[in-house]
């Protein structure tokens, strides 16, 4: 499992996912979960970011779409993060 952020700062207002409309973060969110599908296992929104959690098998598939999906065209990766659950058998 691995995350990636999207603040509201950066997005607000967007043009991103729907071809050049202008969303929110809700919006964006319902947009990544439909486009991506089965590689995202959730998204949140708290403290005006956007947090997308994605099958770490997909992590790659994902950011690449993120840059070059033409709705989306995102340009910066800031950060990436994880947990390790170390008596998890699948870390």
């Amino acid at each position: 499992m691995a995350s990636c952020n999207c603040s509201a700062a950066s997005v607000a207002p967007a043009r991103l996912c729907v071809k050049g409309e202008d969303m929110s973060l809700e919006e964006l969110a319902s947009a990544v979960a439909a486009a991506r599908g089965a590689d995202v296992i959730g998204t949140e929104i708290a403290f005006g970011e956007l947090t997308v959690t994605v099958r770490l098998a997909s992590l790659v598939d994902v950011i690449a779409w993120l840059r070059v999906d033409p709705g989306c065209k995102f340009s910066t990766l800031v950060d990436i993060t994880a947990i390790d659950y170390p008596e998890r058998a699948d870390r």
